[in-house]
């Protein structure tokens, strides 16, 4: 794995099962599939091993984790500061964030 030893986000096991999250509703014309077949937290878990860490910043409206080269956020909410940690290792050679 690419991100083995490192720390990541990304969309956590408690917010998969929540009804009506991630998904287009019904009545809009969109499909519900429900949850997801493999959460993506196992998926993230399995590829950063043993040396590294998944967050899920559950509780947490923001989630962002830059463990460099990888800087990644949870959900759409975290793309503006995605967008400013990007600017700053471009800049001024950021290299972790967020744990």
């Amino acid at each position: 794995s690419i991100i083995w030893g490192k720390h990541v986000t990304g969309h956590a096991r408690e917010y998969d099962y929540k009804d009506g999250t991630g998904f287009a509703r019904a009545e809009v014309g969109g499909a519900n599939f429900g949850p997801p077949f493999y959460p993506l937290e196992y998926i993230l878990r399995d590829a950063v091993g043993p040396d590294g860490q998944y967050h899920g910043g559950v509780g947490r409206t923001i989630s962002t984790i830059l463990d460099y080269p990888f800087l990644t956020g949870r959900s759409t909410q975290d793309s503006r500061l995605v967008g400013e940690l990007m600017v700053q290792v471009l800049e001024e050679g950021l290299q972790k964030y967020g744990w």
